[in-house]
Order: C-alpha cells, then structure tokens, then sequence
C-alpha cells in the first residue's frame, strides 16, 4: 500500500528535525562553555533557528521522585520566573510556555499549573512596566 503524504507535512517534519539538530548544538556549545550543568530553576536562551520563533528558552525543571515537596514548587516557580527575567533582558515582548516538568519529570499537572498561573501573576504585578505578553 502506497500512502500519498502531504508536501506540507514533509516541509514540517524537516523544519523540526533541522532545527532540533541546531538546538541540541547550540545547548551543548552554551553547556560546555558554562562548564557545569544547568542548575533547576534555571534559564538559558538560544536562537530559535528555523522555528516560528525568535528565541527559545531552556530550562531545567524539578524531577519528582515519590512525593512532591515545597522544595519542588519553589524550583518549578524558580523556572518561570527565570525565563521571563531572561525573555524582558533579552528585549522579548512576548513568551509562551509548556507546562514544564509535567511529562517525564512527572510533576503533578494540576499542581504545576496553578504554580505557572500564580509565578506569571506575581512576576507581573512585581514587575508593572514589564512589556511582557504570555501566551
């Protein structure tokens, strides 16, 4: 059986596996010249290469093993709150977030969500001249 695959869905798939690539490299460069791995909590940008975006954000999020702990909401606050400082000294005027740490760092979604709600919420009102738009 011969299945007819769209030209969009090919150009897509090579976009994100392109850009992928220059991420990862661009991650590693950033890592390797830091010399020692990215703390929780916090935040580092790169190009965005070839997606529909400027810039991405990286940052490394809480790993729940067993029962979620202040220590663990404070460090997935400490991620939001990094990646708009970086987005508002970086010039951005607009930042979209995942839910981080959600999936294989298995941090409870409910949970994580009302913290991502709550940190943007105070990140703004701390911060009212900020010309930060969350999508």
């Amino acid at each position: 059986m011969c299945l007819a695959i769209p030209a969009w869905i090919i150009s897509f798939t090579v976009l994100v596996v392109f850009s992928c690539a220059w991420l990862r490299l661009a991650c590693d460069e950033l890592m390797t010249a830091q010399g020692y791995d990215e703390p929780t909590g916090k935040a580092k940008i790169t190009p965005a290469f070839n997606l529909p975006c400027r810039y991405v954000l990286h940052t490394v999020g809480p790993i729940v093993h067993g029962q979620l702990t202040q220590q663990h909401c404070k460090q997935l606050s400490d991620c939001y709150w990094s990646c708009m400082e970086l987005a508002v000294s970086n010039g951005l005027k607009s930042i979209a977030f995942c839910c981080i740490s959600t999936g294989e760092f298995h941090f409870p979604q409910k949970k994580a969500a009302k913290i991502a709600v709550q940190t943007v919420s105070d990140f703004l009102q701390t911060k009212p001249h900020t010309l930060l738009y969350m999508m």
